[in-house]
């Protein structure tokens, strides 16, 4: 196993892509170190039983992970724009930079978000591009995975689905790109365990592209069911859903994410999910009658 003895601290362990990412360092062997604010959660006593380190702090206070990150060969990073907005995310990431620069680790990986580069004017973006350049500033030895869409965010749509209907404002023609967290789990692990492949290189990651109509017909394939997308006006799904992720959906619609991800799948190891595959993969018919967490 490529990670046999090498440890690894891991950011967003509990969550859904440092959950991806644990999985795979799990299948290679390695050490896992996973910082969390509640050890004591369903999600960190899971993580223990598989053979991770909890480590009780918090990305505010630096000196609650430091030590723990003395002596690992690599870190991944993420923080959450939805939770901390602008300036907590920002200061989070730049605290564990810091950290890194002042210990052993021969390794950061940092999950960023696609199209950061491009002057969105979206803040969850720009948030991420202020890491990105602290990265760098800080001459960390780096890889910088940038994904787009996650397929995920549909569970949280789960429930206008079973009752029929896909929601949003997307134009009808216009096709978002979009990627499985497990895929990104892939990419990260194996970069790890090829850095002579990976290191120093910014990679923006995606593994389908549809329209929400089209999304919607497979859905209904799919489950059996019909679903319909029901497309709103900017300021209808603003009202549902914020004015940042409306001016998400607003870009999308104007702009978009640029992947390319034929390349994507000719320069790179790792398979990648379709939509299809993915709605199978994790059976996403359970989530009739199960609540995701």
């Amino acid at each position: 196993m490529a990670g046999r003895n090498k440890l690894i601290f891991v950011t967003g362990a509990t969550g859904k892509q440092g959950g991806a990412v644990v999985n795979h360092l799990l299948k290679e062997g390695y050490q896992i170190k996973a910082l969390t604010r509640s050890p004591g959660s369903e999600q960190a006593r899971k993580l223990k039983e598989r053979g991770v380190e909890i480590i009780e702090g918090d990305l505010y206070n630096p000196g609650s992970f430091r030590q723990h990150i003395k002596d690992a060969f690599g870190v991944f990073a993420v923080q959450n724009f939805w939770e901390h907005g602008y300036q907590g995310e920002v200061e989070q990431g730049k605290a564990l930079i810091n950290a890194v620069k002042d210990s052993n680790v021969q390794h950061f990986i940092y999950n960023s978000v696609a199209s950061c580069t491009r002057n969105t004017g979206l803040a969850h973006f720009d948030s991420k591009k202020e890491i990105e350049d602290y990265i760098k500033e800080k001459k960390l030895a780096y890889t910088i995975f940038r994904p787009v869409f996650f397929m995920e965010n549909f569970i949280g749509m789960r429930n206008e689905i079973f009752a029929g209907k896909l929601v949003s404002a997307m134009e009808e023609n216009v096709p978002l790109q979009m990627i499985a967290v497990d895929d990104i789990g892939a990419f990260v692990t194996q970069a790890f365990s090829n850095p002579d492949i990976y290191m120093g290189k910014e990679i923006e990651l995606a593994g389908d592209s549809k329209t929400y109509p089209e999304v919607a017909s497979i859905l209904s394939s799919e489950l059996g069911e019909p679903v319909s997308y029901v497309k709103l006006s900017l300021k209808e799904f603003e009202n549902i859903v914020g004015k940042e992720t409306a001016q998400m959906v607003d870009w999308f619609n104007r702009v978009g994410y640029d992947v390319d991800i034929e390349a994507l799948k000719s320069n790179y190891d790792v398979e990648l999910t379709t939509f299809k595959e993915w709605l199978h993969k994790i059976n996403f018919a359970q989530f009739k009658i199960k609540q995701y967490k």
